[in-house]
């Protein structure tokens, strides 16, 4: 089993087919992406962009490739910053870390717990109906065991890591 980390909101999207093309050429079978699209899936709070991912997972399917998707919760966006500062991390010199690295927020805020969770869910959503749509078409054969798992059951997809355990300040 061989994966790669692949960020297609990083790319042009006619450059898609052919990187899916090289990795199945080099053998790779898993792609994970999503964990800092949180920007990208929703630009603004409320207004969700769901077209760029639709295509990047068909494109990388159409490939056979395998597609694991993450919470996008590995970079918060500007506006949720903006609109919620206190979940910057605190340095050990008392100093705000400010916005634009990987994990600019606090382990332990509880609001951006909260936030991720609500991301989190609303792309579970999303794809649990993009499924639902593509099984319907006749696009992706209907595997009766993990359909009605998930669209049944709604299992969820992975938690942030911050729910399993909550992290104090450094």
């Amino acid at each position: 089993m061989l994966g790669v980390c692949y960020y297609p909101e990083h790319w042009p999207e006619a450059w898609w087919p052919e990187d899916a093309r090289r990795m199945r050429e080099v053998g790779i079978e898993f792609v994970r992406i999503g964990e800092f699209a949180w920007s990208r899936y929703e630009p603004q709070r409320g207004s969700f962009d769901w077209g760029w991912l639709d295509r990047a997972i068909e494109t990388l399917g159409n490939a056979g490739l395998k597609v694991v998707m993450c919470t996008p919760t590995a970079t918060p966006p500007r506006w949720l910053v903006d609109e919620f500062p206190d979940i910057l991390p605190v340095g050990a010199d008392g100093q705000v870390r400010g916005f634009g690295s990987r994990k600019h927020y606090r382990f332990a805020s509880e609001r951006y717990f909260e936030e991720a969770q609500r991301i989190t869910e609303i792309v579970e959503q999303h794809l649990l109906r993009r499924i639902v749509e593509l099984v319907a078409r006749g696009v992706v054969r209907r595997d009766l065991r993990l359909v009605d798992e998930l669209v049944e059951r709604r299992i969820r997809v992975a938690r942030p890591v911050v729910r399993a355990r909550r992290m104090p300040d450094l």
